[in-house]
């Protein structure tokens, strides 16, 4: 789906009225009967739900009139606070403010006893609003963060879009026609809660016109094909991981494991010679190689051996839990001289990239690195906190310059391209906020890649599964084996969505 800015979503707002002659008074209509629909449906087992809808004097306090109207109509139990005298109202929220006020809904003079409604509809603010945030409403917002059972933001949390420090945390957020970018951050994500698009009825036609190199996925985005009979293990793709070492073995498996999972028909995994034992008793569907070493890592004296093992292979994943010395720095650099094969570079592999970033000219085929904040900054020479404050930004420019695609692992982990697409990831949980998780993923995208599908499709999927798992077991107590353990049905749960598109 297209993500579009609060600027491009405004423009598309005044071509509905420009060109398709829809009077913007029954576009807020349209908004209203898609929220109230959805709210109907987060209450669909609660006896006699109650509602409170807190409404601005701006087109987002309209849409909280006209669902408060409809669900009044519908017979609920639905107050509305205005944190503005009505009076102030003006065009299209006065006109369904009126409405709603002739229909009968129930209008509160002070908030009070926020907590006996079951759901809490945040209409104050959209992302039109600029300036200072006005102290009454400052007080409002607080006092729903602290009272409210449950909050639906309307659009956006209010605050969020200028930054105040007032801002609502809602449980879930309803947006409208299209996914804004600011609702993608990291930053956003603590207020945002799970995010709804909602359809309006803004023509199709309108929508596939507009410009953007920015998209989610989500799981009917994720297109695997049907494998034919007439195939065996070599038809989908043959990995060389290069991965783990003393006391990091783990990395190693983990990653062969997700590979495996993850479809690919043959995984070699290679290591140092006095590692291999441990891994070969934990990886009973993949190859171990010894390979020369020094003090438990890989050695310099290993690159004949895997120039051997690489004249085999399709894909290269190479770095979890390598470790990071001068030999294996050395050997990267050699490996990287000389390969024709896609390459997946993480962790430690990102660390010696780091210091040697023209290495990535002299790969011919696909380049993928998978790096988190930290390794994103060592890359382009910055600190954590200008990759976080710049995620959308930095991952692109990154994967444009070098020609590779960056993963740039987070909540909402963006896939860029080199063609200067990028893509926010729609699925994952806090409980992917633990060792390992990384790895899974690095092996994941091996497979993905070997198998000719796209690497942001292997990102999603690594998050469906952690959501999946959650729902057995919790965030807490979430590890990455259980991830490995839930992709067999997120690959299936994908397959099912995108079939039924057809």
């Amino acid at each position: 789906m297209k993500v579009v800015t609060a600027k491009q979503m405004r423009e598309i707002d005044q071509a509905v009225y420009a060109h398709y002659h829809m009077p913007s008074v029954l576009l807020m209509e349209h908004a209203a009967l898609a929220i109230f629909t959805h709210l109907k449906k987060v209450v669909q087992t609660i006896i006699e739900p109650k509602f409170l809808i807190v409404c601005g004097n701006g087109n987002n306090g309209g849409d909280g009139f006209a669902v408060a109207r409809l669900l009044t109509q519908a017979s609920y139990r639905v107050h509305v606070f205005c944190t503005s005298n009505p009076d102030e109202l003006a065009g299209d929220a006065r006109m369904h403010y009126q409405m709603a006020k002739a229909y009968g809904v129930n209008f509160m003079q002070s908030l009070e006893n926020i907590n006996q409604y079951d759901v809490v509809v945040d209409c104050i603010f959209g992302t039109g609003f600029y300036g200072e945030m006005p102290l009454n409403i400052a007080q409002v917002i607080d006092t729903m963060n602290h009272d409210a059972k449950y909050i639906v933001a309307v659009d956006v949390p209010s605050g969020l879009v200028y930054g105040a420090k007032d801002i609502i945390i809602a449980h879930e957020t309803v947006t409208l026609a299209l996914p804004k970018q600011f609702l993608l951050t990291d930053f956003a994500a603590d207020y945002v809660g799970q995010l709804t698009v909602l359809d309006i009825g803004i023509p199709q036609a309108l929508l596939t016109q507009i410009e953007t190199d920015t998209f989610t996925v989500e799981v009917q985005d994720v297109q695997l094909q049907k494998r034919h009979r007439n195939v065996n293990k070599g038809s989908f793709g043959k990995i060389l991981i290069l991965a783990g070492s003393k006391g990091l073995t783990g990395a190693a498996i983990l990653s062969a494991n997700a590979c495996i999972r993850g479809g690919a028909g043959l995984v070699t995994v290679g290591i140092a010679a006095s590692q291999q034992p441990i891994i070969a008793n934990q990886l009973t569907e993949c190859m171990t190689v010894p390979l020369n070493e020094e003090l438990g890592a890989l050695s310099y004296a290993s690159l004949p051996q895997i120039q051997s093992l690489l004249k085999g292979a399709d894909a290269l994943l190479i770095g979890p839990g390598l470790s990071f010395t001068n030999e294996i720095e050395m050997l990267i650099c050699a490996i990287l001289a000389d390969i024709h094969i896609p390459v997946i570079m993480d962790a430690d592999g990102l660390n010696v990239l780091s210091k040697h970033i023209d290495s990535i000219k002299t790969c011919q085929s696909p380049f993928i690195i998978t790096p988190h904040p930290g390794e994103m900054a060592r890359l382009i020479h910055k600190d954590i906190a200008y990759v976080q404050a710049n995620r959308l930004e930095v991952a692109r420019e990154f994967a444009r310059e070098h020609a590779v695609t960056c993963v740039l692992k987070g909540v909402h982990t963006l896939t860029a391209l080199p063609d200067g697409r990028v893509f926010v990831n729609t699925s994952g949980n806090a409980g992917m906020a633990s060792g390992g998780m990384g790895d899974v993923l690095a092996g994941l995208i091996a497979a993905f890649v070997s198998q000719g599908y796209a690497v942001q499709d292997a990102v999603y999927l690594h998050g469906l599964a952690a959501d999946l798992a959650t729902q057995t077991q919790g965030e807490i107590s979430l590890v990455a084996t259980d991830v490995i353990k839930y992709l067999p049905q997120a690959i299936q749960n994908a397959t099912n969505a995108y079939k039924n598109l057809d």
